[in-house]
C-alpha cells in the first residue's frame, strides 16, 4: 500500500511543478492570413511564441484532402518535400 501513496505523492509533485506553472504563462488568441492563398488560420501566443492552432490547407501540387474527412478543419495531406515548403515566410515546421 505504501508504494501507491508514494506514487501519488510523486504525481502530485510533477503536476504542481510542471503543469501549474504552464497555466500561468500569458496566452492570447489571434489569427494569421496566409498571403499565398488568403486562408485565415487561428493562432495563439504563448509566452514569446505564436502557434497556429489549425491544420494547413495550402493547395500545393500533389497534396490532397482526405476523402473520408474532407472538412476544411482537417487540412490537407503533404509529403515530406511538400511540408518543407508549406510554412509561410516567418513560420517554421
Amino acid at each position: 500500500m505504501i508504494p501507491i501513496v508514494e506514487n501519488i505523492k510523486k504525481a502530485i509533485f510533477i503536476f504542481a511543478s510542471i503543469i501549474l506553472p504552464l497555466s500561468s504563462i500569458s496566452q492570447s488568441k489571434g489569427s494569421f492570413t496566409d498571403p499565398r492563398d488568403g486562408e485565415i488560420y487561428a493562432s495563439v501566443q504563448i509566452g514569446n511564441l505564436i502557434w497556429m492552432t489549425e491544420n494547413m490547407r495550402l493547395n500545393l501540387p500533389g497534396s490532397y484532402v482526405n476523402p473520408d474527412q474532407p472538412d476544411k478543419k482537417y487540412g490537407r495531406f503533404y509529403n515530406w518535400n511538400q511540408a518543407q515548403q508549406l510554412c509561410p515566410e516567418g513560420w517554421q515546421l
